[in-house]
């Protein structure tokens, strides 16, 4: 069990409230992690299952990636993803991460392992600010907008309209396995 949060924060102290992270361990104790522990900020937005059994979790500075060993993976704006604040996350068909910018009107990135691809309404992209992305059976990709507008796509509208950006080498991971 897996719940994400966002402390909030005490001007006074400041300081957070606690932490953004719970897991349920197997001995039913509760496991409490933020970036005192190694996560990449304090407010988490979304969170996925990877096919690896790694859980991915979004923030408003980027993601984290936490191995069922206890290590923890971040990327931000330092390892190429920009723009960084990440509303929501989905899995398409290969198991990528695609993440919805919705504050910001930075459309949507999808992270292969290797490099960060975007596509904002520069592209070509019906709208900028993505709340929800969903990816179905027949390769569409389905994009809520802010204002509940809905924009559906095929697979390759993105690999043809798309810009990349190299992650860090050391940064890159297999998403996939």
């Amino acid at each position: 069990v897996w719940i994400a949060s966002s402390p909030t924060y005490d001007k006074a102290t400041s300081s957070f409230s606690g932490a953004n992270l719970h897991a349920l361990d197997p001995q039913n104790n509760w496991v409490h992690l933020s970036p005192k522990e190694g996560l990449v900020s304090w407010n988490a937005l979304s969170m996925t299952l990877l096919r690896n059994s790694n859980l991915l979790l979004t923030t408003n500075a980027g993601f984290s990636i936490l191995t069922p060993s206890g290590e923890i993976s971040n990327f931000s704006a330092r390892d190429g993803l920009k723009p960084f604040y990440l509303f929501s996350v989905a899995l398409d068909p290969l198991g990528r991460p695609w993440f919805a910018h919705q504050y910001f009107g930075d459309g949507v990135t999808w992270f292969d392992g290797n490099e960060f691809h975007r596509l904002a309404s520069e592209a070509k992209l019906f709208k900028d600010r993505i709340s929800w992305i969903a990816h179905d059976r027949v390769g569409r990709v389905w994009l809520v907008a802010s204002d509940g507008s809905v924009g559906v796509y095929p697979m390759s509208y993105f690999d043809a309209n798309k810009t990349s950006v190299a992650v860090r080498k050391q940064k890159q991971v297999d998403l996939l396995n």
